[in-house]
């Protein structure tokens, strides 16, 4: 639950953080959700113990009255917190409240859902406990000492001039109590400190930030959401552009806190009149005295934790025609598409248009039109994959008075229009059966047979390839596997594999799988083959007769040892309480003899930490103990890859 870490300061708070940069990247919060970053503190030990406050959003928080309503958060980045020794329960920036740590997780936040109203009430009772001071810490004076429950989290009482007194945690679980309910008991609240008021120990920590994160859930913070009606993308304009669209947090959000309107990103409206509902938006704008041509009104709505939502349009002000929506666009797009789009602003003369639309590399097509504005080319054929296709609509086309197009958008007639989309990459995947295999040696030389299979069942048309190994590794050797196939539409190809194991060691193979006709397709399947030396060696080549061994499974150093007994494998580790690894190096691999002298079973562990029985499952999600003996880490003292590997295995 806790862990050890370097000492960095003793420093830790509540914070209630405010007027921090504006419009700053967002904490990933709604107001009123805790946050929380590391925190180390060394008495009596090095714990990892985090540091909490309560998020909110406001510039205006300093004008606001305590009990009085949300306003004018202006997306400025804040939390409330208590600050640590000396201080109060106070406002500080969001940077402030990290001071150089990085954020654990995003906000986090009652297992059900809240109500803006409900936030607003959390931010409410936390503001009432501004000036509440910190609690003392003397972890040797018990007189002294105020780091006990519910010293705490006591509640200042402006009535009775009581001050008050919150650690960072007290104040979020003092706060959340009131609205929807705290996340300890009483029982666990007074095991807050390694010592109670009156100094006697007090058991392991249970109530600090890091548990309190753990026993809260992820907030998922959404933007607000923005319904425009008008205008409507591609619209033609003249003087005037009528600006109308509505803006809503949701039931659980925060509420809208300001909205922005631009023109050509220029600023020319803003309304930051809070609502905890939906808020309607009017506005016209003149538009004499813009230029003919594309414009863009961008509609930008952040709520009051500020989470920003964006949408922009694209007007139009002239009189020749326009392309206003084109498909397909971008990457990826699938070969049977089918089709190109074209929609224009104004009816077309159909005629021009056909003999004006050209498509390279060309595909043969025919023209069908669903109205006077839009045409659909449908392709006669699959595309291919991995293309660049660029339409081109020349300015021969026009509309039914005989203007030409717009096509470089100046507001004048004349000019091409051009865009380009690019075809997906062919759907393939490969996988060696088995992936993995253990050899239980002697003898040597046996072997297995298996398959390397290129999955084609997602293609829609057929492509040839060429398969390639890699292997790596000593011990065992990897037949077949490689050659040139053609893979039919929804098809595989399996291509044979003969794996042999001639001495105790490990492998790894790779089979990658090109495509001959598209440079963009490459994909690998891997597989992981071993062989251990299970048998008995008494160290006497005149009697192998493991009983007759003065000394069975001893050690006389790791590289003079003698095994009488065999390692008995652990065949499946899932469904066994206790999975404990051995890492077969040193004296080790006798332990893991030993083990099989009197039947027990074990899991082998090699140098890639690897399992052995499925190299894709994650180790430590099997083996949660991985016993090492004398001289087992001698051979990789300067193998920087392998001291990696122990390190992620251990932190993980």
């Amino acid at each position: 639950m806790l862990k050890r870490g370097y000492i960095v300061t003793v420093l830790l708070g509540i914070f209630v953080i405010l007027n921090g940069q504006q419009m700053e990247e967002s904490p990933g919060s709604e107001i009123g959700d805790a946050v929380f970053r590391s925190k180390f503190i060394n008495l009596p030990y090095t714990l990892n113990w985090g540091h909490t406050g309560i998020y909110f959003c406001s510039a205006g928080l300093r004008e606001w009255e305590v009990n009085g309503d949300l306003e004018n958060s202006d997306g400025w980045h804040s939390v409330i917190q208590a600050s640590g020794f000396g201080t109060e329960v106070g406002s500080v920036t969001f940077s402030y409240f990290l001071s150089g740590f990085t954020q654990w997780g995003k906000g986090y936040t009652s297992p059900r859902l809240l109500s803006v109203n409900e936030r607003k009430n959390i931010l409410n009772i936390a503001r009432n406990q501004y000036g509440a001071k910190y609690p003392e810490l003397h972890p040797f004076d018990p007189e002294k000492n105020e780091w006990y429950y519910p010293k705490i989290m006591t509640p200042r009482d402006i009535a009775h001039g009581e001050e008050g007194c919150f650690r960072c945690d007290g104040l979020v679980e003092y706060v959340y109590e009131q609205v929807v309910g705290g996340f300890f008991s009483e029982e666990e609240k007074y095991h807050c400190w390694y010592m109670d008021e009156n100094g006697n120990w007090n058991g392991f920590l249970i109530f600090c930030p890091r548990e309190l994160m753990l026993r809260m859930v992820p907030e998922q913070p959404t933007p607000p959401e923005v319904e425009v009606v008008s205008p409507e993308e591609g619209e033609d304009i003249e003087d005037n552009i009528h600006i109308e669209f509505t803006a809503d947090d949701g039931e659980y959000g925060s509420g809208i806190d300001v909205v922005y309107v631009y023109v050509d990103n220029e600023l020319v409206y803003r309304d930051d009149e809070d609502s905890d509902g939906e808020k309607g938006v009017e506005y016209d704008y003149d538009a004499s005295g813009l230029t003919e041509g594309n414009h863009y009104v961008k509609i930008s709505v952040y709520d009051r934790a500020g989470n920003l939502r964006e949408e922009e349009i694209k007007v139009y002000k002239g009189e020749a025609p326009y392309v206003v929506l084109v498909y397909p666009i971008g990457g990826g797009i699938p070969i049977d598409c089918g089709r190109v789009w074209i929609i224009f602003s104004r009816p077309m003369n159909r005629a021009s248009v056909e003999g004006a639309v050209s498509m390279e590399p060309s595909v043969a097509w025919t023209a069908n039109w669903l109205d006077d504005k839009t045409v659909v080319f449908n392709f006669s054929e699959y595309l291919d994959y991995c293309e660049t296709y660029m339409v081109t609509i020349t300015d021969d086309a026009m509309d039914i008075t005989g203007k030409r197009l717009d096509g470089d958008e100046d507001g004048e007639p004349g000019g091409d229009y051009t865009f380009s989309f690019t075809t997906e990459i062919p759907n393939v995947n490969v996988y060696v059966s088995p992936s993995s295999h253990l050899f239980l040696l002697p003898p040597g030389g046996v072997s297995i047979s298996g398959d390397v299979v290129v999955d084609g069942a997602e293609l829609k048309k057929e492509i040839n390839i060429e398969v390639t190994k890699v292997v790596t590794g000593e011990g065992l050797e990897v037949y077949g596997g490689e050659g040139i196939q053609t893979i039919p539409a929804g098809g595989s190809v399996s291509l044979p594999i003969t794996v042999t194991a001639y001495s105790e060691g490990r492998i790894s193979a790779s089979f990658t799988v090109r495509s001959t006709d598209y440079d963009c397709l490459e994909v690998s399947g891997d597989a992981l083959f071993s062989a251990i030396d299970t048998s008995s060696d008494d160290g006497d080549d005149d009697d192998d007769d493991p009983g007759d061994n003065e000394h069975p499974d001893d050690n006389q150093s790791p590289g003079e040892s003698h095994y009488p007994s065999l390692i008995v494998l652990q065949e499946d580790t899932m469904d066994i309480c206790d999975n404990v690894g051995v890492l077969l190096n040193g004296w080790g691999k006798g332990y893991g003899h030993l083990m099989g002298r009197y039947g027990i079973k074990m899991i082998p562990i090699f140098s890639d930490f690897t399992y052995w029985r499925n190299p894709d499952t994650t180790l430590s999600d099997v083996v949660k103990l991985i016993v090492i003996g004398s001289g087992g880490l001698h051979p990789f003292l300067y193998d920087n890859e392998f001291r990696t590997r122990l390190a992620d295995y251990v932190a993980s």
